[in-house]
């Protein structure tokens, strides 16, 4: 099914990087809707803040995937269309545990994102909705595949994390009712 990133105007921010890119940014409320694998992710997810960040692909690799986990690999393997990166941040002294998405988009395409976020931005009475594909996470007993299983995707060791990488990102922009 689908990884949910729901917020309002108010919740959204952009900002340009040293080389004159921009980028959005935002937190709202997740929510996930694995259609199989390990349900188990929900006792993890359910109810934690959302973080997501939306980049163009003219940006550098070091803004929209730090870590290296292969964003930009999946976007070229993707005929350019827009891919996301979904992961876990645990609860540390200074934030509360999250769901993060890094979303890249052709740059045509994320300059018109980037042009309707302009619009709404602090309007409490606008929402928007990010949505991501998600089959579900790998089972703890099934070998090694592209899909994280569960351990992964919520482990706390770096250099073990795995993040879930998604092929599909729809964008919408509502009124408030």
């Amino acid at each position: 099914m689908a990884w949910f990133f729901k917020g309002k105007g108010s919740q959204l921010g952009l900002s340009l990087s040293r080389r004159g890119v921009w980028h959005a940014y935002g937190t709202c409320a997740q929510t996930c809707m694995p259609s199989g694998g390990d349900i188990g992710v929900l006792q993890y997810v359910e109810g934690i803040e959302g973080i997501w960040s939306l980049h163009s692909s003219d940006a550098e690799e070091a803004e929209y995937d730090p870590a290296g986990l292969g964003l930009k690999r999946v976007f070229e393997q993707n005929d350019g269309r827009a891919v996301a990166l979904i992961h876990y941040h645990h609860k540390d002294e200074r934030n509360s545990a999250a769901v993060g998405a890094s979303i890249l988009m052709p740059s045509k395409l994320s300059d018109e994102v980037f042009t309707l976020f302009r619009s709404i931005i602090g309007n409490d009475r606008i929402n928007y909705i990010i949505t991501i594909d998600f089959i579900g996470l790998r089972l703890n007993t099934v070998e090694f595949t592209t899909i994280p299983s569960l351990d992964e995707f919520v482990e706390r060791d770096f250099l073990k994390h795995r993040a879930y990488l998604s092929t599909g990102v729809s964008i919408a922009i509502l009124g408030n009712s």
